[in-house]
Parts: structure tokens; sequence; C-alpha cells
């Protein structure tokens, strides 16, 4: 009877991580919906296992939160031990700034609500997801629905409204059902070198190749109808740093491709930056000026931050700009306001564990000439997706927007599901 309701919890949880990673582009609401359902399921699950299996011995924080063994027998860790630690790290720096608050109420509110509810997202993808056969179906779904979003926003671009909530251009830029372009030309950029890496890997099917292909090319239409260019500036070095993992030859093309690219868009780049300046104050000027506020909130408050979730309340006592006093639009420097610079430096570290896990498989895989199986062009093109999307963070409020941290921890967790996989597929393939 136990094995049933594992098995029916597993199917829960599975499914709720499908409606949210396919709801991400297209609904808060529903992303609260699936994300809490998937949640729910896997603490029942894993109380359940627990239950079944026995207690780990003391001091076996691992295994205590493994519950792969019953969703994933292809592996038994949800993650490698420098990963958990530095996600523990960052949720317990986290809930010091609760503690620490200028208003402790509201920050540990946002801790239970947010913080922890995005790091269950990664934890949970990362554990039940470990299985080649799930994560296959969770690609496909994404595809779906990043190709959807794509669509969307093209259909916006030529009637003038969306889809989901018929929303208007914002100006002349594509947003989708994203509302802001910005968000929007980063959600797309996330996706793009996973796409390319998808189309170069040299065994995929003819008809597989030139759908992804098509996706791809519809992608880089939106992208530069999103207008955006922190979206832009965070594609660019996303893609160089994807030419250099792939080879010498690949780079070099990726340069000239982005040199052509930027001779085409200069002018457009100009025209938009030459009408923002014409409002007042809405430029790079603006952006300054923000972070100069925040600049200014760390210093007062540099080890543990204000609090968490509290910078809107507190920015306005170091507003200097007319449009100031409410993000900083660098998500950087609004997470050290918030948790200080030792919560940024545990979010920097958990980044640091996440990619070297992921680039120590893809280098495992060019040496050991292993390179006939998916996995590494995935984890390139994850890892690319990445650090395009945290460059963009750079410029805008991107790690505090709902869709757009929900997908970073998703994709983290994705990342770190793959990994699990392709290390039992090599370490198989080196052994023979």
């Amino acid at each position: 009877m136990k094995v049933e309701v594992e098995k029916v919890l597993e199917k829960i949880v599975e499914y709720a991580v499908y409606g949210l990673v396919f709801s991400i582009p297209f609904s808060k609401a529903a992303i609260e919906v699936f994300g809490i359902t998937a949640i729910v399921g896997w603490v029942i699950l894993r109380l359940a296992v627990r239950g079944a299996h026995g207690t780990p011995p003391p001091g076996d924080f691992l295994r205590s939160l493994d519950i792969s063994s019953s969703v994933a027998s292809s592996t038994k860790t949800i993650v490698k031990r420098p990963i958990y630690m530095a996600l523990t790290a960052f949720l317990v720096v986290n809930l010091i700034s609760c503690i620490t608050s200028v208003a402790i109420g509201h920050s540990i509110s946002a801790f239970f609500t947010k913080t922890l509810e995005y790091a269950l997202f990664f934890i949970i993808i990362a554990s039940v997801f470990s299985d080649y056969k799930k994560l296959k179906t969770l690609f496909m779904v994404m595809l779906v629905s990043v190709t959807l979003a794509y669509i969307n926003g093209m259909v916006q671009y030529f009637t003038g409204f969306d889809l989901v909530r018929r929303d208007g251009l914002v100006g002349r830029a594509v947003s989708g059902s994203l509302i802001n372009p910005n968000d929007f030309g980063n959600y797309v950029i996330m996706f793009i070198p996973l796409l390319l890496g998808l189309s170069t890997w040299k065994k995929l099917i003819l008809r597989y190749r030139i759908l992804i292909i098509s996706v791809l090319l519809i992608s880089l239409f939106c992208l530069i109808l999103s207008n955006s260019r922190a979206a832009l500036i965070g594609f660019s070095i996303a893609m160089l740093f994807f030419g250099f993992m792939k080879g010498k030859r690949f780079f070099l093309s990726t340069v000239l491709i982005l040199l052509i690219g930027l001779f085409f868009l200069a002018e457009p780049i100009k025209e938009k930056t030459k009408i923002a300046s014409s409002v007042v104050g809405v430029t790079v000027d603006i952006r300054i000026s923000l972070w100069e506020e925040a600049l200014s909130v760390i210093k007062d408050y540099p080890i543990t931050g204000a609090g968490l979730n509290t910078y809107s309340m507190i920015a306005p006592k170091y507003k200097v700009h007319p449009l100031g006093g409410t993000y900083a639009h660098n998500s950087y420097l609004q997470m050290a306001a918030e948790t200080g610079l030792v919560g940024l430096g545990a979010f920097l570290w958990f980044l640091w564990t996440v990619f070297n896990r992921g680039l120590s498989l893809f280098k495992r895989a060019q040496e050991h000439a292993i390179t006939d199986y998916i996995y590494h062009v995935l984890i390139l093109g994850l890892v690319a997706g990445l650090i395009g999307f945290l460059v963009n963070a750079f410029f805008d409020t991107t790690l505090f927007a709902l869709r757009l941290v929900t997908l970073f921890w998703v994709m983290a967790g994705v990342l770190v599901a793959l990994c699990n996989i392709a290390e039992n597929q090599y370490n198989k393939s080196t052994k023979t």
C-alpha cells in the first residue's frame, strides 16, 4: 500500500513540475499553484520514503534529503555536496537577514513564500528529474512552452496584441505575455544557447534538427524585437562563452556573426537610446542613480543587509532620483542591500558550484571523446543560457521578478539533474 502511495505522490510531483515549467511565461498564478503542489507533494513523499526506509544515520545530510532511491534509481544523491553546502549557506544567510531585518515579520514571510520556495524548486527538480526519461519529458514540455511564448511574441508584433492577455506593444518593443520587454528578452536568451546546442548535436535526427533550428530562428527574431539592450548584452556574452567552449573555429565564427549583427543593429540601438534620453531621467543616468541608492543602503547595512524583501521599504530614505526609491535595477546590488555582502557572497558561491559541476562534466566529455551523448551539448547550452540570464540581471530586477527568478531556479535544477544523469553515463563509458 505504501509503495502505491509513493508512486501516486511521485506522479503528482512530476506533473506539477511539468505544469510549473509550462506556465512560467504565461501565468504567475499558475506558477504558484503548480509550485506549491510540487512542494507539498515532495515533502509528503520524502516523509513517506523516510518512514518506509528508516531514518538515516545522524550527520548524513545528503541521505536525509535524498528521495532519489524511489524516484530515480539511477542516481542516489540530490546534488553533489558543494552545491548542497552552498545552497544551505545561502538559505541560512537569508534567514539571518530576516532576524536582523528592519521589518522582521515582513522578511520572514518573504523567506518562506519566496526564497525557500525557489530553493525547493531547485532541489525537487535536481532530485526527481535525475532520471533520463523524466528529464526528456521535461525538456519536451519546456520546448512546447518556449515555442508558444515565442509565437505569442511574434503575434504581438504583427497584430499589436498578444494572445494571452491582449497586452499591447511597449512602444515598438515586444513583451509577449511577460509584460516587460526586458523580461521577455531575458526569457528568450535563457533558451537560445540550449537550442543552439541541440541543433549542433551531430546525432540529432533531421526532422528534429529542422524543428529546433526553426524555433532558434524565431527566438532570435524575438530577442531583436524585444528591443532590450540589456538582453542583447546578455545574449552576446552567452554566445561568446558558448563559442569559446565549443572550440576555436566555433568561437571565431561566433565573434564574426556578432560583429555583423552589431553592424546592422547599431542604428536601432542608437535610436532607442536617443528616444530614451528624450524622456527626463529615463536612460543610463537613472540606473547609475539607482545603483548609487543601493550602494548607500549597502554602506549602512554591509554584513546582513537591511532585511530580506525590504528594499522598497528602505530605499525611499536613500532616494537621489525622482524615479528612484523602489528597485535598484541591479539584482546583485539589491541582493547585497537586502541580505548583505555575506548574502551576495553565498549566492555567488552557489552559482560557482553549479557552474563548476556542469563545466567539469562538459570538459570530461570532450577529454574522453564521449560527445556522442546529447548530455554535453545540453549542459553547455544550459550553462551559457544561465550566464546570459545572469548578465542581464546586472541591469535589471531579474532575480526579483516572480517569473524570471522561478525560471532561474528551475533551470539551475535542470542543469544539476542533467549532470547527475551525465555523470552516471560517463562513468559507465569510461570503464568500458
